[in-house]
Order: C-alpha cells, then sequence, then structure tokens
C-alpha cells in the first residue's frame, strides 16, 4: 500500500517531472555519491521535523536504496498525520554521479 510501481514511476519522471516532488531519504553522505537528477534530499531522521515543507498540491514520492526507509518515509507520513499525498519506491536503486539511476521492481 502506497509503493508505486517502477514504470509508472519512470513514466511520469521522463514525460512531466514538474508534477511530482521525487524526495530521496538517504543521508547526505550517500546521496552525496549520486542521486536522481532533479530530487530533493530530505533525509530520514529529519523527515518529521521537515512535514510541513511538503507540498500538498502535487504527489510526493519518496526513494531510497532498497525500498526500506523510502516505506518507512510514507509510513511516517501518514502516522503522524501529514497533509501531502505520498507515495514510495519499493525498489533496488543504484544512484549515478551523474544524476543518472538504474532501478529494478522488488520481487
Amino acid at each position: 500500500k502506497g509503493s508505486v510501481t517502477v514504470a509508472s514511476f519512470e513514466q511520469v519522471w521522463k514525460t512531466n517531472p514538474g508534477s511530482i516532488l521525487l524526495v530521496d531519504v538517504r543521508d547526505p553522505k550517500e546521496v552525496a555519491a549520486g542521486t536522481i537528477k532533479g530530487s530533493t534530499n530530505i533525509p530520514m531522521n529529519e523527515l518529521e521535523k521537515k512535514l510541513d515543507t511538503l507540498p500538498t498540491d502535487k504527489p510526493v514520492v519518496f526513494v531510497c536504496g532498497t525500498g526500506a526507509r523510502s516505506g518507512e518515509a510514507y509510513d511516517t507520513v501518514k502516522t503522524l498525520g501529514g497533509k501531502a499525498q505520498v507515495y514510495f519506491l519499493d525498489a533496488d536503486t543504484k544512484f549515478n554521479a551523474d544524476g543518472s539511476y538504474m532501478m529494478v521492481a522488488k520481487k
């Protein structure tokens, strides 16, 4: 529940990236090594404090390397009653320094 398929994410991200906010919930050190170009970094340990900064006028999609922290981010927003429309990618994601990525859906 709350997860977005890799195919539907990639379709939206390639055709209309401005229609969603992609939030990388990994630690800044991990993000510095590579992230998806155009994403915003809000580390998991800061998410609770930054709930009010999430937009309510477009969907927010959380991403991390394995889907574990992005799922936790989704649960955190839902549990704390955040107003944002949130989803998460349950996928194995390899982030490259140039902003590109490879994403494989969990089986």
